[in-house]
């Protein structure tokens, strides 16, 4: 079997229903089997712990506070429902730990007649934004504008920084991989 061979069959499968599903969650990791006791769901669920504080930490206090990053208390509501899929082995010694987000990520939109919404409020959030101007609406029945941009937040990859860091030694990870829409 050559490399070419290997890879054709790789991009095959990426390409399957079954492919797109494993590349769409939210945080792949890869971790050895093992090191000191160690397993592959105990290295996920600390990464979910390091996820949420890196969430929790980002608590607004005022809209200059949203517009840096900063996050209110419905959207960390939101961001801390995570779950930690099982190992799925993909070699000797070699797993694969999904990590997602599980609560709605939609939002409607403040003017639902002329935008559609947010597909993913994690990513959004995540990312930051620069729109061409403020929305006005009802949210949660209060008249609200929009902010027209707001920072990244950047908890994935800082949640992925520190628990390098802080973790890699300890449960052997070979990789964290982080969907497309969180970088």
């Amino acid at each position: 079997m050559s490399v070419e061979s290997i890879r054709g069959k790789a991009k095959s499968y990426l390409s399957t229903k079954e492919g797109k599903i494993k590349i769409n969650s939210a945080i792949s990791k890869k971790i050895k089997e093992n090191k000191a006791g160690t397993s592959p769901k105990s290295a996920g669920e600390a990464f979910v712990s390091v996820l949420r504080n890196e969430i929790n930490m980002l608590a607004a206090t005022s809209t200059e506070d949203l517009r840096n990053g900063g996050l209110g208390a419905s959207a960390i509501e939101t961001l801390n429902h995570i779950k930690v899929s099982s190992p799925f082995k993909v070699s000797d010694n070699i797993y694969t730990v999904e990590i997602s987000f599980t609560g709605d990520l939609t939002r409607p939109s403040l003017a639902p007649k002329k935008y559609g919404g947010i597909d993913n409020i994690a990513a959004l959030l995540n990312n930051g934004y620069d729109a061409n101007r403020s929305v006005h609406g009802y949210w949660h029945g209060e008249d609200k504008w929009s902010l027209v941009s707001r920072q990244g937040a950047h908890f994935m990859n800082n949640a992925v920084d520190r628990f390098n860091r802080e973790y890699k030694d300890k449960f052997n990870i070979v990789r964290i991989d982080l969907n497309g829409i969180y970088t």
